[in-house]
C-alpha cells in the first residue's frame, strides 16, 4: 500500500510541476534540485545495486511539494522516479514500470 501511495504522490507532483520542468544547464537554477538530484541517484543506487555512475538523470520537476527525479538504471523498461527536498531527503523511490520486468 505504502508503494502505491508513493507511486500516486509522484506521479501527482509530476502533473502538477510538468510547467516547472527543470534540465540540463537551468537545473543549478532551482535551489535544492543538486541536492535532490545527486540524494536521489543515491537512493535508486542503493535499491537497485547499480553503481551510480551508471544511472542517468532523464528529468528534474520542482514543485511545493518537493523536488521529483527521474532515473534510467541500465536494462530498465521504465525509468524510476524519485521525491526528495531541497536539503536531499529522499521521501521515497520507485520503479515506474511493471514488477515483473525487476
Amino acid at each position: 500500500m505504502k508503494r502505491n501511495y508513493l507511486a500516486g504522490a509522484v506521479l501527482l507532483l509530476f502533473a502538477t510541476a510538468a510547467s516547472s520542468a527543470d534540465q540540463g544547464a537551468n537545473a543549478a537554477a532551482v535551489p535544492g534540485t543538486a541536492k535532490a538530484r545527486n540524494a536521489c541517484l543515491d537512493e535508486v543506487a542503493k535499491i537497485t545495486g547499480m553503481a551510480r555512475n551508471t544511472l542517468s538523470v532523464i528529468e528534474v520537476l520542482t514543485s511545493e511539494a518537493g523536488i521529483g527525479v527521474n532515473i534510467q538504471v541500465p536494462g530498465a523498461q521504465a525509468p524510476w522516479s524519485c521525491l526528495a527536498d531541497a536539503n536531499g531527503k529522499v521521501q521515497g523511490a520507485s520503479y515506474t514500470g511493471s514488477e515483473g520486468k525487476l
